[in-house]
Order: C-alpha cells, then sequence, then structure tokens
C-alpha cells in the first residue's frame, strides 16, 4: 500500500487507497472499485477484500496501518442472481 487518503464524509469513509503497483482502490465504507490505469478493473457487488500477509483481512479503518507493506488484493465475482439490470442500476448509483 502507497498511499491511503480516506476521511469519514456524510457518515462514510471515503476516498482513495493507492497501490506500489499503480492500482487504486476507492472506498465508501467498502471496497467499492479497483482501478489499473484508470480504467475500472473490479466493481461492486463483486468483493475485493484486502489481506495482509498472514491471509488475515484488512478492515479500512485500519488500512493506513498497512503503508509499504505488501498485501494481496483478493477479488470474488458476484453471485449471478445480483447481476442483473435492476442490480447494476443500484450499484451505478452508488459509483455515482
Amino acid at each position: 500500500i502507497k498511499k491511503v487518503a480516506l476521511k469519514s464524509r456524510e457518515g462514510f469513509l471515503q476516498g482513495l487507497v493507492d497501490f506500489q503497483n499503480g492500482m487504486k482502490m476507492w472506498v465508501k465504507n467498502e471496497n467499492i472499485a479497483l482501478f489499473k490505469d484508470k480504467q475500472k478493473i473490479v466493481v461492486a457487488p463483486d468483493l475485493i477484500i484486502l489481506m495482509d500477509n498472514k491471509m488475515k483481512p484488512i478492515h479500512n479503518a485500519n488500512i493506513k496501518a498497512y503503508r509499504n507493506d505488501k498485501i494481496m488484493i483478493l477479488c470474488i465475482p458476484a453471485h449471478s442472481s445480483i447481476r442483473n439490470r435492476t442490480m447494476r442500476k443500484l450499484w451505478r448509483s452508488v459509483l455515482e
């Protein structure tokens, strides 16, 4: 993790996390989107999970403690039942 710029706004922990490999992650309490070269590569409702070197999940409230550490980014596709038009519209509204 290279840089953590998260702040509490409107009741949410929001902002960006930059990684050494050029990836960025947008957070709004949860890990919402993962970018590489300004292109979204993983977006909610897919899961984006950060793990430390002991395979322990990293909570966003504690992420600053992992600056300059190597971590793993685990991405898991959402179940097909929430990949329908209604759910895509809902997530699109969250991302805007």
